[in-house]
């Protein structure tokens, strides 16, 4: 089973290869760029391989609401294609133990 830990810098280039299965074009250097300004506000986390890459990724922005309080809204998950129907996917999503 994958590891999910917090994105680094080190998984642009990959995160950027999952994106790009999926048909976005973001470049390495932007998403390098993103990479370095995820602020409280955002989470990506990573499901990293065997081998140590990424092989799957999960976009959260984290958002205050005066009624709601603390919500989280899911903007990209991305698994990759070699490695999909094994439960990253559900792995991602699965909320951190306490």
């Amino acid at each position: 089973m994958a590891l999910i830990r917090a994105a680094v810098i080190e998984d642009a280039e990959n995160i950027t290869d999952l994106l790009q299965q999926l048909g976005y074009r973001r470049g390495l250097a932007d998403m390098a760029q993103y990479l370095a300004a995820i602020e409280e506000d955002a989470a990506i986390l990573v499901a990293v391989g065997d081998d140590g890459r990424a092989v799957g990724c999960l976009h959260v922005l984290v958002d205050n609401r005066l009624a709601e309080g603390r919500r989280g809204e899911i903007t990209s998950l991305v698994v990759a294609a070699d490695v999909r129907s094994q439960g990253i996917g559900a792995f991602l999503l699965k909320p951190p133990c306490p």
